[in-house]
């Protein structure tokens, strides 16, 4: 088999990065798991690394609706870089 001509030795075979099919579709992916850990890493980022907060007496967006479904408005957020060691 290919896997094998590539360096795959019996025991690798269905460890072997290659060996997903090709035919996988979007939502199956295994790229989505480095998505998630990359957003998560980024959003840690943020909450370590700034101060965040709305734009003053603006308060929460209002929510708007469409059917059964409930989406955040549009809001200014303003990010500041704390000072000082964590």
């Amino acid at each position: 088999m290919w896997l094998l001509e590539l360096g795959a030795t019996n025991g690798e075979f269905s460890q072997h990065p290659l060996s997903l099919p090709p035919c996988l579709p979007p939502f199956n992916s295994p790229g989505r798991f480095l998505a998630a850990v990359e957003i998560k890493a980024l959003l840690a980022h943020i909450v370590v690394t700034y101060d965040v907060k709305f734009e003053e007496g603006k308060g929460l967006p209002a929510e708007r609706h469409m059917g059964p479904f409930r989406y955040p408005g549009n809001a200014d957020v303003l990010f500041r870089k704390r000072g000082g060691i964590l």
